[in-house]
C-alpha cells in the first residue's frame, strides 16, 4: 500500500507538471467551487500519504457493491460466461447498511464569484481553458452541443482552428469539446497561445462563440459537422471496449440504452436553429471562466486579457 501511495503522488506530480493535463482541473475547480465535481480525481497528496487500510477497505465494501455495479460485456463472448461473472463479480455481498448519500443534482448558479484562476509557470506557451456549463447526459439538445462544439473547434476546418492558428498563427493548437455528465456538463475552450499575443487570440475566440449566437450556421458546415462525428464514431466502435463503454455508462447513467444508430440520427435531425438556440443557452458571459497559466506576475495582469468576463 505504501508503494501506490508514492505511485500516485508521482501520477499527481505529473498532471501538475504538464501545463496541458493540469489545466482541466483548474478550470472544474473554478467552474464547480462548492461541489465535488470541482474535486481533483486524484485526491489532495496528504490524504493519499496518510489515509489507513481500514478506510480504504471500508470504503470499498460500502460503495462497490452489485447494486452499484454495471457489468457490460463485448467482443467475442464465451459460452460459459454467465458462470465467470456469478464466480467473480456474484460473489460480492451487498453491505448491511447502505452508505448511499441522497443525490443533489448540480444547480446552475446565478452568477460566478470567482472567473479567473490562473497559475504562474516561466513557459514559452500559455495554456488557455475557457470554460462554461454545459448540458446533462439525458438533455434533448446534448446532440446540438455536441456538434457546436465539433463546428467550433472540432476539426482542422473548424472556425478556432481557421481563425486562430490558420488566419493569425496565434497558437498551434485550439480545440473545443462539450462533456455533458450526469447533472450538468462541460464546453470548453483550450488552447495553446503565443505568449506574446494572448490578448488578440482570446479576443478572437470570444468573437467566434458570439456568432453562433446571432448567425445560423450554413448548411454545409453543419453537414461537414454532422458527417465528421459519424466518421469517428464508425470508426470507435469497431473496438469492443468502445462498447462496452458506451452501453455501460447509458446503463448507469441513463437507466435507457441507446444504439449508435439511434444517436446518429439524433444528430442528423439537429437543424442550423438548434445550434443556435444551445449557443444562446451556454455562452452566457455571467457564468463563463478561465484558467490560464503561464508567465503572468499576478491576478490583475491575466483579467486584462478577458475584458469580456469583466461583468
Amino acid at each position: 500500500m505504501d508503494r501506490e501511495r508514492n505511485v500516485i503522488v508521482e501520477e499527481i506530480n505529473m498532471y501538475e507538471d504538464n501545463p496541458r493535463m493540469h489545466i482541466e482541473d483548474m478550470l472544474e475547480e473554478v467552474l464547480f467551487p462548492d461541489s465535488t465535481l470541482g474535486w481533483n480525481i486524484a485526491g489532495p497528496r496528504e490524504v493519499i500519504r496518510t489515509i489507513p487500510r481500514k478506510k480504504l477497505i471500508d470504503y470499498r465494501d460500502a460503495y462497490y457493491v452489485p447494486e452499484r455495479i454495471t457489468v457490460v460485456v463485448a467482443g467475442k463472448i464465451q459460452p460459459n460466461i454467465w458462470e465467470v461473472l456469478e464466480k467473480t463479480f456474484g460473489s460480492v455481498k451487498a453491505p448491511a447498511k447502505k452508505a448511499d448519500k441522497t443525490f443533489t443534482p448540480f444547480a446552475l448558479p446565478k452568477k460566478l464569484k470567482k472567473k479567473i484562476v490562473f497559475q504562474k509557470k516561466e513557459t514559452e506557451q500559455v495554456q488557455l481553458d475557457i470554460g462554461f456549463y454545459g448540458v446533462s447526459i439525458t438533455d434533448k439538445e446534448r446532440a446540438a452541443a455536441t456538434l457546436l462544439a465539433s463546428i467550433l473547434g472540432g476539426t482542422m476546418s473548424s472556425r478556432l482552428f481557421i481563425q486562430v492558428r490558420e488566419r493569425r498563427g496565434l497558437c498551434y493548437s485550439v480545440n473545443a469539446s462539450h462533456q455533458p455528465i450526469e447533472d450538468t456538463g462541460i464546453f470548453s475552450v483550450m488552447s495553446g497561445l503565443d505568449k506574446r499575443r494572448v490578448k488578440e487570440a482570446t479576443e478572437v475566440i470570444w468573437e467566434e462563440l458570439m456568432k453562433t449566437m446571432k448567425t445560423l450556421v450554413k448548411p454545409e458546415e453543419l453537414q461537414r459537422a454532422k458527417d465528421n462525428i459519424r466518421g469517428k464514431l464508425t470508426l470507435a466502435f469497431e473496438d469492443s471496449a468502445t462498447i462496452a463503454n458506451w452501453f455501460g455508462k447509458q446503463g448507469t447513467f441513463e437507466g435507457k440504452l441507446s444504439t449508435p444508430e439511434e444517436r446518429l440520427q439524433e444528430i442528423e435531425e439537429v437543424t442550423a436553429a438548434d445550434i443556435r438556440r444551445v449557443a444562446k443557452r451556454i455562452f452566457r458571459p455571467e457564468l463563463c471562466t478561465a484558467a490560464v497559466i503561464g508567465p503572468f506576475e499576478n491576478q490583475k495582469s491575466v483579467q486584462k486579457l478577458f475584458p469580456f468576463l469583466s461583468a
